[in-house]
């Protein structure tokens, strides 16, 4: 083993400790414990972004919301040019600070670093969707969920990489429903053609739900 692949190694046990340390609840052994880390010196940029990002979990767990912002941004200034991490930050921001202009904004950058990705694509709708309809755009979020089907799923390699936190945020507000069970029916359609038979029954069920409902 290298020296390189011997740090990295070491790297990974402290934040597997770390997260051990979370889901006991020991938030404050846990951020002392990476941020030790963080001071002895992190040359590699992925490393320091999982670093970051897990101390801002660790944060967000604690409700220093201000503090994993902080946190979470450290973790995409080590990877400015990672759609992942700006998908994570547009989340945390969409969740937790209610910045919809800080979600937009990522989901933005994200198309254009994610062109030929369709599932992380597919994501930065979704999550655009949602900043949109909270800031009661519903006409854009509306159509960033035609966007997140654009050709039915085109590219998507499962329906298991379709997020349908925006469909149901819709279908609660009374907005698009109809729109909403196309998406549902479009991804009723990938599952088949995947022949991924438990997400197919899933989906028949809503699907059934919805004309149940229609017909009452």
């Amino acid at each position: 083993m290298t020296e390189i692949e011997s740090s990295s190694s070491a790297l990974r046990q402290e934040v597997i400790e770390a997260l051990k340390l979370t889901q006991q609840r020991n938030y404050a052994e846990a951020a002392q414990a990476l941020q030790q880390v963080i001071d002895a010196g992190i040359e590699n940029p992925e490393e320091k972004a999982v670093i970051y990002s897990t101390l801002g979990l660790i944060f967000k767990k604690q409700g220093q919301v201000d503090e994993a912002a902080k946190a979470y941004q450290a973790a995409e200034n080590c990877l400015p040019d990672d759609p992942v991490m700006k998908i994570i930050v547009a989340r945390f921001h969409l969740n937790e600070t209610r910045k919809y202009e800080q979600v937009t904004k990522r989901c933005k950058e994200i198309l254009k670093l994610a062109q030929e990705v369709p599932s992380l694509k597919h994501q930065a709708y979704i999550l655009a969707g949602q900043a949109y309809l909270h800031k009661g755009r519903t006409n854009k979020a509306e159509a960033m969920l035609d966007k997140a089907m654009e050709d039915r799923f085109i590219g998507m390699t499962s329906s298991d990489n379709i997020d349908f936190n925006l469909a149901e945020a819709l279908i609660r507000a009374d907005v698009a429903v109809e729109k909403c069970q196309q998406f549902l029916k479009a991804a009723y359609d990938l599952a088949r053609e995947k022949k991924e038979y438990p997400a197919m029954t899933r989906f028949r069920q809503i699907l059934d739900s919805f004309e149940s409902t229609n017909v009452s």
